[in-house]
């Protein structure tokens, strides 16, 4: 019994200590409009990004501000490394994963195509790079957004 206690702990504390490593991606974000002044052909005014993790689920909302009218965003992922429908409005299924400390990425199998968002943390933890590349009927499309605390 005495020799089972040590490895309980160990265990135990790298699960801790797993879970707290992420937790420097949560919290608000402002997205860098002179990084990124523009989404889909519209000018951006403002954004942010929201991020909250519990229990190997992540919230991400993001609110996106334009000229001519605002596009709220909210997206929910299991973090187990398998695939899972996609819910809410849209449609498909979802993988999501850590990538160390210092990356979240996502693949979503849409109708017609595939989506990779990679969100990648700066060291200092003050900068969040959101990637997406698509690929689809449409042809291939590549983003970046730049988010800062």
């Amino acid at each position: 019994m005495r020799y089972l206690v040590l490895p309980l702990l160990i265990v135990s504390f790298l699960g801790l200590a797993s879970g707290a490593e992420h937790t420097n991606f949560v919290g608000n974000w402002r997205l860098d409009t002179a990084s990124t002044p523009s989404i889909d052909g519209k000018q951006v005014t403002s954004a942010t990004l929201t991020i909250d993790y519990r229990q190997k689920m992540i919230h991400l909302a993001k609110t996106f501000n334009f000229a001519d009218g605002n596009k709220a965003v909210d997206e929910e992922w299991k973090m187990d490394h398998k695939y899972h429908p996609v819910t809410g409005a849209g449609s498909g299924e979802y993988l999501a994963k850590w990538e160390g400390n210092t990356v979240l990425a996502a693949e979503h199998e849409v109708d017609g195509g595939h989506e990779n968002v990679r969100l990648t943390l700066s060291p200092d933890g003050r900068t969040l790079t959101e990637t997406i590349h698509r690929t689809g009927s449409a042809g291939n499309t590549d983003r970046s957004l730049v988010w800062t605390r």
